[in-house]
């Protein structure tokens, strides 16, 4: 496991790593000598925000070329000007940098019917625009 997976788990950068204990549980150890117990469900869920975590925030602007180079940016445009509430559209017209985790963003991929895997290939896209 990497060490990105134990910092979702203990919120410390102090973890030494992660074992599979061979039941459905994995062992984390931590530096300082401690050690806990965690679920296959905590460590998906860890490996999961870790691997978010990694991709990078992206200026609008990318984010926009992006989209719409994946055909998306209609569906997306039209989940802000849909949305019920105001400040959806005001966030997303005012941000110049868009993190993978906001919420907004979150929301319209949902509302697109996007993978997570999506989200993260047009963010990883948006990345390499120059």
């Amino acid at each position: 496991m990497s060490i990105d997976v134990c910092v979702q788990l203990s919120k410390a950068i102090a973890c030494a790593g992660v074992s599979d204990q061979g039941n459905g549980a994995y062992r984390v150890d931590f530096a300082d000598g401690t050690s806990r117990l965690a679920t296959a469900a905590e460590i998906t869920a860890a490996q999961s925000a870790a691997a978010t975590a990694a991709i990078p925030s992206v200026t609008r602007d990318r984010l926009l070329v992006a989209l719409h180079n994946a055909g998306l940016l209609n569906g997306i445009n039209a989940y802000v000007a849909a949305a019920s509430d105001p400040t959806i559209a005001l966030r997303w017209n005012a941000a110049s940098i868009v993190d993978r985790s906001n919420p907004t963003v979150i929301a319209a991929a949902t509302a697109a019917g996007l993978t997570s895997a999506q989200v993260d290939a047009v963010f990883q896209a948006a990345a390499q625009i120059v």
